[in-house]
């Protein structure tokens, strides 16, 4: 917070081109890093005076991709109202299915908290992530099972796009490594390695 509050005191006293796109590439990058997803409001006036001095020092590509950055804190800004929305209609129905889901997606996919998650997913209104939700919480007991888990995480990744998809995957991969040390050697094992290797290329893409 005091690196984004520097960088809005440093956009607001830039004059020069070089200054300006110095403060077009911090900013991109101090979003890139942002890890906490319940504060929205700062990085998003980053991002914002980011964009304004890629304009200003005629930077095309950054002021693309502050602009796509931006567009992702609306979209977790909705999300995190829905969830405080949602968790309103469960304190009257707990069980309601669209508001779990609701919830389950927020804190898995926006704030990466699965633990809290997860019991949400599994009795949210998505047929997909609830059977996947609820096999996660019945737990597993051999290498065999938790790599069947990782499966089916990163088979339900195939059908999504953007942060949920690269979130299944991550997913996938939390399972697939708690698998892969009693997997070495057979096919099962060279598959879960292979899938292993691929996640930070993936994620990064």
């Amino acid at each position: 917070k005091l690196k984004a509050e520097t960088l809005l005191a440093a956009a607001r006293e830039a004059k020069a081109t070089a200054q300006h796109k110095a403060v077009a590439e911090a900013a991109l990058q101090l979003v890139k890093d942002w890890a906490d997803a319940s504060e929205v409001e700062l990085p998003l006036s980053v991002c914002e005076a980011g964009r304004s001095a890629a304009q200003k020092a005629r930077q095309f590509e950054l002021v693309k991709e502050l602009a796509a950055k931006a567009d992702d804190l609306k979209k977790q800004r909705k999300a995190a109202q829905e969830y405080r929305e949602a968790l309103v209609v469960m304190d009257k129905d707990p069980a309601e299915p669209t508001a779990n889901l609701t919830a389950g997606r927020y804190l898995c996919f926006v704030a990466g908290d699965w633990e809290q998650g997860v019991p949400y997913l599994a009795l949210g209104s998505d047929a997909g992530l609830k059977a996947v939700a609820l096999q996660e919480l019945r737990g597993a007991a051999s290498a065999d099972a938790q790599a069947a888990i990782g499966d089916m995480w990163w088979d339900l990744a195939e059908s999504k796009q953007g942060r949920e998809r690269d979130s299944l995957r991550l997913r996938a991969g939390s399972w697939y490594r708690q698998a892969a040390p009693n997997l070495a050697g057979g096919l099962a094992g060279l598959k879960v390695k292979n899938i292993i290797g691929m996640i930070p290329v993936i994620y990064q893409a």
